[in-house]
């Protein structure tokens, strides 16, 4: 094969093109000198009068792999930074309306650069395809003869267009058809898998307390200073009770409580329970308060703070029935109550007729005055004696009382006087299991011992359960009674985190795509470069201008007179 090139240089403005008999001299057009090439050397490029050195394959070759590299690393720098955004986003999670802007301003930017290093022409860097068709055509046309529309096609298959029409001029010659075909092919593979790239990921816009980012602000709290009213009214102490009691019943818990077994674990939960729970040593269960975003009208999007209230049991004591007869029961009726007493106990306790059942539980409040002010039934801050009386059965006819202290603790890690529970609150929470909201005796001396009956396998009986158990029912019904409240109530304003749905850059799923698609598009690249190289390391072109292509035409024709020059 002999070697093609072409200069265009200052003085004189070209040099002459050669080749296996495919071009002939006509002579320089006026002004200029010849400089034949020798046809006993095809393998070298005789050095012309100004040129520092004779070019030769190995000078071509450097030549080639220095120019597709750098074009190469480009292409690699742009997936390297697709894939470090896409990383950086991931990370964030959840980011703002603005970083939603940033990163599709960024990614696409990436994107589109990556595209236009591979097919895009520019002034300072011409795009790899291109690039390859620029360099591979000279390859061509020194390998055999064309026709005069052949070469001008050759010349112009760094235009998809080209290399179509180039395909169907030369329909009859398999190989040329087959290589036309597959460049086509690769160019359209390689456009796809750039655009396919972007459908590996996506930006989800949130939707619940998981999809949100914070900023500082009002916020919606819940008023825990009363029991209210439809939401409205706050309720006088003996009518909070009832409302109570029926808080802690019929609290919805689809989903259970959150299990702990160190507290701070709460604050790094994941997903938001009604409410947590701790049964491994001392039984408690804690309420993380929330707060949402004044314009969250449903509430789908809470900010979890790290306000938390725990009911918790201490140590129950059990006694076992010693004996029972009918009494009087709180209004007088004979009776309609039966006395209990205990073996391992002076206690004695009477219990309505109407809450006894076999096997059934009936949860007592014994104190005389309203829980908010039962001091006899104090065990402490925050803290009531509640007892459960556990009938017998056809098989264990005798009954069982217990007795547990129940405590509702302090908010934990409040900043305003806005996030208490009052005492009163707590201490009706804590003893709403046994609450009715009402009382027994006279208009002017009303007693408000109460009972809540539950019969046998129902949510809260105590049937076949140990002493701590029957402590965990009370206390779990009492930071059920806490939690619907804080839900329930109406609303204030205070300083807090203000939660804001975001957006999520989800990608984890398509990593493997993503991966693929990049490396595959730097990995065909690469092999193009190096299949470029190495076909056309034996042709030399010096410059392919559009001039020195135009001065080459003018100086040479073909032997077999497949160029003809138009006549004048």
């Amino acid at each position: 094969m002999d070697l093609l090139a072409v200069e265009l240089r200052s003085r004189p403005p070209y040099e002459r093109l050669s080749s296996n008999a495919s071009f002939s001299d006509r002579g320089p057009p006026p002004g200029d000198e010849e400089i034949p090439l020798s046809r006993a050397e095809p393998k070298e490029l005789q050095k012309p009068p100004d040129t520092p050195a004779t070019l030769r394959h190995v000078q071509q070759s450097h030549n080639l792999w220095l120019k597709f590299t750098l074009r190469w690393i480009v292409s690699l720098i742009f997936a390297a930074l697709i894939v470090a955004t896409l990383k950086i986003y991931e990370r964030k999670r959840n980011f703002s309306p603005n970083q939603k802007t940033t990163f599709n301003t960024v990614i696409t930017a990436l994107i589109l650069g990556l595209s236009l290093n591979l097919f895009v022409s520019a002034t300072w860097l011409r795009e790899a395809f291109k690039e390859s068709a620029r360099v591979l055509r000279w390859r061509i046309l020194a390998d055999k003869t064309y026709s005069e529309r052949q070469q001008d096609l050759i010349l112009g298959m760094e235009n998809l267009l080209n290399v179509c029409k180039l395909g169907w001029q030369s329909r009859g010659k398999p190989a040329i058809w087959l290589v036309c075909l597959l460049w086509l092919l690769f160019n359209l593979l390689a456009q796809v898998s750039v655009a396919l790239v972007s459908l590996t990921f996506s930006v989800d816009d949130g939707k619940t307390y998981n999809d949100t980012y914070f900023t500082d602000g009002l916020v919606r709290a819940p008023n825990m200073t009363h029991y209210f009213w439809r939401r409205a009214e706050p309720l006088a102490e003996q009518d909070s009770l009832g409302l109570a009691h029926n808080y802690g019943e019929s609290y919805q818990n689809s989903s259970g409580c959150g299990p702990y077994s160190q507290f701070a674990k709460i604050y790094d939960a994941v997903y938001d329970p009604p409410y947590f729970c701790q049964m491994t040593g001392k039984a408690e269960f804690t309420y993380r308060f929330k707060e949402y975003n004044r314009n969250d009208t449903e509430r789908t999007y809470p900010s979890l703070t790290n306000r938390t209230i725990t009911a918790s049991s201490g140590q129950c004591s059990v006694y076992k029935e010693e004996t029972n007869h009918p009494t009087k029961d709180d209004f007088g009726i004979e009776g309609a109550a039966t006395l209990y007493t205990f073996s391992n106990s002076t206690e004695t306790i009477k219990i309505p007729t109407s809450h006894r059942g076999w096997a059934a539980t009936t949860y007592v409040f014994r104190g005389h005055k309203l829980p908010q002010r039962a001091t006899g039934q104090s065990c402490g801050d925050r803290c009531l004696w509640i007892w459960a009386l556990r009938f017998g059965d056809q098989k264990k006819p005798k009954s069982t009382l217990f007795q547990c202290p129940i405590t509702v603790s302090e908010v934990k890690k409040t900043t305003s006087e806005a996030h208490e529970v009052p005492d009163a609150i707590a201490l009706v929470a804590a003893a709403s299991i046994a609450m009715q909201g009402r009382w027994s005796g006279s208009i002017n001396d009303k007693h408000w011992t109460q009972y809540q009956f539950y019969p046998w396998n129902t949510r809260w009986d105590t049937y076949g359960h140990k002493d701590a158990q029957v402590g965990i029912n009370m206390a779990e019904f009492a930071i059920r009674t806490i939690a619907a409240m804080a839900e329930q109530n109406p609303r204030i304003d205070v300083e807090g985190r203000v939660p804001h749905l975001g957006s999520r850059l989800n990608v984890s799923n398509h990593w493997r795509y993503t991966g693929v698609l990049l490396a595959c598009i730097v990995g065909a690249q690469f092999l193009l470069f190096v299949g470029t190289a190495w076909t056309s390391r034996s042709v030399v072109v010096v410059k392919d201008s559009h001039l020195a292509i135009a001065r080459w035409l003018g100086s040479g024709k073909m032997e077999d007179e497949a160029i003809r020059r138009p006549q004048a």
